[in-house]
Formats: structure tokens, C-alpha cells, sequence
């Protein structure tokens, strides 16, 4: 009964603590049941800790007995809801080392699940710590279409509980997503309620700092630099925050979009020590990122190879979808530049793939711009797309 509530599968550990049963009594119940056919075992690989599954036949047969003992049902529902919690709450702190994420690689159906049953049983604040977890985790692997799902419950319980700051929390990160993908226009549903809870009185500095941030990604997504750098520059004291190197960072974007390369490079190298020193993983690697942009904007090129090879595993071995693509971007730049022209054309297409499924129509845009001026055999001068 207690394996319904895993849509998919349950590692040993985690079924014997969410049905209760442990140690000899949970071999003996798991052989026993394995001999009887209504429990599957598996695993994903030879090194792996067995897993254990439902045939949809006897998962339907199991989910009507679990109705049946409500009592029980409740208690196992709490245990899962509390494993899938901590598994929240862990990848929460993969910013600081990315292999976190590995962790719900295997349950991220089973916390989904559980996001629906805990929005649909009114459970707050539970709802909104599994959303922001996995929110995280559908950031970096690029799996943004999840994130359109998610962040609208976590702000609609937030505003159901009267948690402002948890509502300006998830609808900044739903305008976000909705601003990446230039789709401007369904932000606009969504930014006057935003704004209205902002206006309502002071933010702690990481709330509005993430605010700030949709704001940015809005104007950005209508190319409206100006509005970005005036936005920052109003918001300055935030420079000696806990997210100071945010503020640094966008400025350096702005730079970046007039050209203005040293004055980039010169923040970017300080946010760079910032990251580093607070060990914040995946905004070493951005910035690190921006800096090959530079380097390919002055013909660098050595300095650009060196730094490609050096980022480039780590955005792949953590399935970074977004900044894979560009630096398969910057890898056409750099092919291009060097007169390697097969090499770029399967880089430019390597990242047009990338950012069609991101849904990223800015950078794909200029991405194809790319590719057209080699099949054109035209002059390469194109437009890099910069990671804001």
C-alpha cells in the first residue's frame, strides 16, 4: 500500500521508512511479496541498491486497500511527504556544489506527486519547500516547462495563506522563466499582482533581490538595456548584500550590450572573487562564462579555447542545459574565428537544439543568425548571445 504513493519506484531505504517497516520484518514482507509477484524489484545500474515497483494491476489492487485503511493512509502520506521534504531541502543547496542534484535524479516523480497531493490537501508551507527545491532542479536541468507548472500553485497557496513574501517569491521566479523565453506578454498576467505585493512595504535584501532579477529578464526580453541598468542603479545599497554579486553582474550585462569590455570584465572579476569566496557554485561557473564572452568580442582566442575546455565539463557532467548551450554557442564563435567551419556549423547546431527545447527565442535567434552567415559564406560578424 505504501508503494502507491510512488508513481514510479522507491528505493529500499525509503519504502521501508514510509510503510513503517523495518529491518527483518522488511526483508521477510519484501521476499515474501516478491514471491507472490506484487512487488518488482530492479536495478538502474550494477552498482545501484535494489528498487522496488508496481505492476499497474496490482497497483490498482494495492491503492483501493490503502483507501480502505484511512488510518493508515494518513500516517504514510506524513512519512512521505517528510522524505520527500528533506530531499527538497537538500538540492536547495546545490548552488553550493551541483552534484546535490544528483540526489532526486531517481525520485523526481514521486516529489511531483507529492507537490499535487500537498497543494491538493492544502498542506502550507510543505507545498511551496518541495516547489522551491525542484524548482532549482528543473532551473539546471532545463527542464523550464515543469517550472510553469509549479511556481503558479506555490503562488496561489502562498496568496491563499497570506504569505506575501512567498508569493513575491514564486511569481518572481514564474516571470523569470516567462521573461527567458520571451514571452513577455504572459508575464504581463502576472507582474501588477507582483508589484502590488512589492509595493506593499520593505523586502528582505533576498527577496528583492530576486524580484529584481524577474524584472531584469523582462526587460531584457524586450532588449531594453537601459531600463536593466536603471533598475540596478536604483538598487545599488544591494551591492553590499548577501547577492551583491548580482548587482555587478547585471551592470556588467549592460556593459556587455554597448560594447564597453573592459568596464564588463572589471566587474566581473570582482563578482568572480565574490562567488568564489562564498563558494556559490554555479555563479562561478556563469560568470566564468561571460568572461569567455569577452574574450571571443576582443579575439582572444587562446584565452577563450583555455576557458571553454575548463568550464565546459562541469556544465555537462551537471546537465546544465542552459549554460551547455552557450557555450556550444561560443564554441561556433571560436571554430568560426579559427577557420574551422565544420567544427562551428555542429556547435551552432548543437546549441540551436539546446535552446529550442529551453524555449530560449532570443539566444536562438541570434544562434541562427550564426549558422546562416556560414552557409551564406558571409561575413561571421555576428551577435554572441551574452548570459544575463
Amino acid at each position: 500500500m505504501a508503494l502507491t504513493l510512488f508513481p514510479i519506484s522507491a528505493s529500499q531505504a525509503t519504502l521501508g521508512e514510509v510503510a513503517a517497516v523495518q529491518g527483518f520484518a522488511y526483508g521477510r514482507a519484501a521476499d515474501r511479496l516478491g514471491e507472490l509477484s506484487l512487488l518488482d524489484s530492479s536495478r538502474p545500474n550494477i552498482q545501484s541498491a535494489p528498487r522496488y515497483s508496481l505492476h499497474p494491476l496490482v497497483r490498482a489492487f494495492a491503492g483501493a486497500r490503502l483507501q480502505e485503511h484511512s488510518g493508515f493512509e494518513l500516517e504514510a502520506c506524513q512519512r512521505w511527504v517528510m522524505v520527500c521534504l528533506q530531499w527538497a531541502d537538500e538540492v536547495k543547496q546545490a548552488r553550493y556544489d551541483l552534484s546535490k542534484l544528483k540526489i532526486v535524479e531517481m525520485e523526481e516523480a514521486t516529489i511531483e506527486a507529492a507537490i499535487q497531493w500537498c497543494y491538493g490537501n492544502d498542506r502550507y508551507p510543505e507545498t511551496n519547500r518541495l516547489v522551491d527545491g525542484m524548482g532549482y532542479y528543473y532551473h539546471v536541468r532545463g527542464m523550464w516547462d515543469k517550472k510553469l507548472i509549479t511556481h503558479p500553485l506555490a503562488a496561489e497557496i502562498a496568496r491563499r495563506h497570506r504569505d506575501r513574501l512567498e508569493e513575491i517569491n514564486a511569481l518572481s521566479k514564474l516571470v523569470q522563466v516567462l521573461s527567458r523565453q520571451s514571452n513577455w506578454k504572459e508575464a504581463d498576467r502576472y507582474r501588477p499582482r507582483l508589484q502590488a505585493l512589492v509595493s506593499e512595504g520593505p523586502l528582505p535584501d533576498e527577496n528583492l533581490v530576486e524580484y529584481l532579477n524577474a524584472e531584469s529578464f523582462y526587460w531584457l526580453s524586450q532588449d531594453k538595456i537601459s531600463q536593466i541598468e536603471q533598475t540596478w542603479q536604483q538598487n545599488t545599497h544591494l551591492a553590499d548584500s548577501k547577492g551583491g554579486h548580482m548587482v555587478r553582474s547585471w551592470l556588467a550585462d549592460c556593459r556587455l550590450a554597448r560594447h564597453e569590455w573592459d568596464q564588463a570584465e572589471e566587474l566581473l572579476r570582482i563578482s568572480l572573487n565574490e562567488v568564489t569566496e562564498n563558494k556559490i557554485q554555479r555563479g562561478i561557473i556563469a560568470i566564468r562564462i561571460k568572461l569567455i564572452a569577452i574574450y571571443l568580442e576582443q579575439n582572444k582566442l587562446e584565452a577563450a579555447a583555455a576557458a571553454l575546455q575548463a568550464i565546459s565539463q562541469l556544465a555537462s557532467e551537471n546537465l546544465d542545459r542552459q549554460y551547455m548551450a552557450f557555450i556550444q554557442s561560443y564554441y561556433a564563435r571560436l571554430y568560426t574565428l579559427q577557420n574551422d567551419l565544420p567544427a562551428a556549423r555542429a556547435a551552432y547546431n548543437e546549441a540551436i537544439d539546446l535552446f529550442e527545447r529551453l524555449g530560449m527565442r532570443r539566444e536562438l535567434k541570434q544562434v541562427r543568425a550564426g549558422l546562416e552567415s556560414l552557409d551564406r559564406e558571409q561575413d561571421h560578424e555576428t551577435n554572441l548571445p551574452h548570459l544575463p
